[in-house]
């Protein structure tokens, strides 16, 4: 199952790097699309609301 998460202020390479290394990190299963400004999460359970928490502290607003 797929959770696409919106952050409205990804708008650069900089921005994916960051919250793709924090997720990694996590063991997190994501895609991100900067053009959408998505970050799919692929798992279930607490990785959505994790993922969520982490883009969150990183600085990020999610929609």
């Amino acid at each position: 199952m797929k959770h696409i998460i919106i952050v409205n202020d990804m708008n650069c390479e900089k921005c994916v790097e960051k919250i793709s290394e924090a997720l990694s990190e996590e063991g997190i299963a994501f895609d991100i699309n900067l053009e959408q400004k998505a970050v799919s999460i692929y798992e279930r359970g607490d990785a959505v609301r994790k993922a969520s928490m982490i883009i969150s502290e990183l600085g990020y607003h999610i929609a």
